[in-house]
């Protein structure tokens, strides 16, 4: 296959619409196309030099493992924007807040219509007519959120999890990513189709203009096994207003132009910032585009992000201390001030790359037999992926929670008036938060060890009481019964109502007393 060097040339000469044909089965096409440089690549920014479109293939493992991987060593892995609002949706009275679990559900749910659709057409149950209006049915979903804070991973997580429960292994995701899309990337090259050729009555001849979708960009059948899967376009908002209304008809009628009609099995899923984090790239939402598709804003915390790494591949690379500092300095999860102008902010997947890139130097420095890393070094790993003040916060508790020794962490659980209180004190006298928050956040990833009785969580409460301080007392209430939900939860299997009445006794006025929320974070 001749090599393509210039874009448009390439498409003008029609090679897309020739390769479908040639190779069986779209993951393969998107393959060939990246080996044989056919495959547009992004220009600029952050991900330049990544191709426009990518599929990851179940048969490769888990499709949030392909994912990372195919982000890593790109500036997007790092990128964080500049955050100017809350994660909160600014105006929360029109667009729905959600978290993790519940948006995975929304994705789950709508997904499992999509594919029930899909295998009822491959049995022969409906007609051609009746499996198309199915899927049409099934509104696609649309996801604000903040930059970093994992949009795309919440798909794939949903391809893993959803393809295991159903088919024992993940479902296929079709990566299109939107910021540099130009209409003919999508829409196609116009082409004249005749009617009838020119004669002496009529010398031009007639014919229609007919759109040529690019088979690439776009699934041209079911995925690897036919599983299906999502389609997922990311940076929906960011693409010019032309692209835009071409995925409002994919996303209404689930056609391109004549010759193009998304298979059966696939959920479209978009995502994209909100306009108050980058005002400048990224367009308000218009009502036509709103109508299209269900829209939600996805909101993450210290404890979700918890859960995600010590579930996954990262669980061994990610400090513990560091998920410890988040929960108790839940300022510096993800950059809410817009005032300080810096180029770096910390977000979710700004702390994940800069402790992949700790990893990194550490790995280093045992090859040059050097064992313990340095506090310039700790520094400088963090400060390139998060910015200097954050950086400089984490490992200020990153150090003390070093210091304090372990025996002494599972005290407040047995022998509350004997467990050490955070007392250390600044030069002005004052009890410095470093330490009061490395020395709380150390005892209770301690407790995580065991299953506590409600004896060991009244001993703590009572330790807290001793603690005085409404601030990080109240912190560590909430974290201690995120990170032992069975307390509370009852679809935990450890739950046992009994202790958590007693518990609930223990605990009631001290959580009256500092006006703290119970419960897990999920």
């Amino acid at each position: 296959m001749k090599r393509i060097y210039n874009f448009n040339e390439f498409v003008n000469e029609g090679y897309f619409t020739g390769l479908g044909s040639k190779i069986s089965g779209w993951i393969d096409s998107i393959k060939s196309a990246l080996k044989s440089g056919v495959m547009k690549m992004i220009p600029s920014g952050p991900k330049a030099g990544k191709p426009m479109a990518v599929a990851f293939d179940p048969n490769n493992g888990s499709i949030e493992s392909q994912l990372l991987d195919f982000f890593s060593g790109t500036e997007y892995a790092t990128q964080t924007n500049e955050a100017k609002v809350p994660l909160e949706f600014p105006r929360s009275q029109d667009i729905l807040d959600v978290k993790e679990q519940e948006l995975k559900r929304m994705i789950k749910t709508r997904l499992k219509d999509i594919l029930k659709n899909g295998e009822k057409f491959d049995a022969g149950e409906i007609s051609p007519e009746a499996a198309a209006q199915g899927a049409r049915d099934v509104k696609p979903i649309f996801i604000f959120g903040a930059p970093g804070i994992g949009k795309t991973q919440i798909v794939a997580q949903v391809c893993d999890e959803l393809g295991k429960e159903l088919y024992g292994k993940p479902l296929n995701l079709a990566f299109v990513d939107g910021e540099f899309a130009e209409p003919v990337d999508f829409a196609g090259v116009p082409s004249v189709v005749d009617i009838s050729g020119p004669s002496e009555t009529d010398p031009y001849g007639k014919g229609v203009t007919r759109a040529n979708v690019s088979v690439n960009l776009l699934p041209s059948d079911n995925g690897r096994d036919n599983m299906g899967g999502i389609l997922f376009i990311d940076e929906l908002n960011r693409m010019p207003q032309e692209v835009i209304k071409v995925f409002m008809k994919l996303a209404q009628s689930r056609r391109l132009g004549q010759n193009y009609e998304i298979p059966l099995k696939w959920y479209i899923v978009a995502a994209g910032n909100r306009p108050e984090d980058d005002p400048r790239e990224v367009k308000p939402m218009g009502t036509a585009l709103r109508d299209r598709f269900s829209v939600v804003n996805f909101v993450t915390s210290p404890s979700s992000y918890r859960k995600y790494i010590e579930g996954s591949r990262l669980k061994d690379v990610v400090l513990p201390e560091l998920l410890d500092f988040l929960d108790f300095q839940q300022d510096y999860f993800h950059n809410l001030d817009p005032s300080k102008q810096m180029i770096k902010y910390p977000t979710p997947r700004a702390w994940t790359d800069a402790a992949v890139g700790l990893e990194r130097t550490m790995r280093e420095l045992q090859s040059e037999g050097v064992t313990e890393i340095s506090d310039k070094d700790l520094l400088n790993a963090f400060q390139v992926e998060v910015g200097y003040e954050a950086a400089a916060a984490f490992v200020d508790f990153y150090k003390v929670a070093k210091e304090i020794p372990v025996k002494d962490l599972l005290i407040p659980f047995s022998d509350p008036e004997k467990a050490p209180l955070p007392d250390k004190t600044d030069s002005k006298g004052k009890i410095r938060a470093d330490y009061a928050h490395a020395l709380l956040s150390g005892i209770i990833r301690m407790s995580k060890e065991k299953i506590l009785t409600p004896t060991e969580v009244c001993n703590f409460a009572t330790y807290l009481q001793r603690v005085g301080s409404p601030e990080w007392g109240g912190a560590a209430l909430s974290n201690l019964t995120a990170n032992h939900p069975y307390l509370f939860d009852k679809n935990q299997k450890e739950y046992d109502p009994e202790r958590a009445t007693k518990i609930v006794t223990c605990l009631g006025p001290l959580v009256r007393k500092w006006n703290v929320t119970l419960g897990t974070d999920l």
